[in-house]
């Protein structure tokens, strides 16, 4: 990306990235606490920066992300899959 400082919102990152398929799960998803940054839940609206672990809940899988790069529009996977460094783990019950 160019060098302008982009302040983006974490459901529409997560979204631009792919790791949801539409911009309004991503939203459920942040309102129902599936999604945090270190130990605090994050509303939809939650600005991220470059180097923010995202930990992303569903069911007994926990999937860590931490942001390569910065994006505001939804790019190709495979471009997707280069802004981002993930993690995934499979929860105790």
């Amino acid at each position: 990306m160019d060098d302008k400082r982009v302040e983006v919102r974490i459901d529409k990152w997560l979204w631009a990235v792919r790791l949801f398929k539409t911009r309004v799960k991503a939203q459920l998803a942040c309102k129902n606490g599936k999604i945090s940054i270190g130990e605090k839940i994050c509303k939809p609206s939650k600005i991220v920066k470059v180097d923010d672990v995202i930990a992303i809940r569903s069911g007994s899988l926990l999937k860590e992300v931490r942001i390569k790069e910065i994006i505001s529009k939804r790019v190709s996977a495979k471009i997707a899959a280069e802004l981002y460094e993930e993690n995934k783990h499979i929860l105790n019950k």
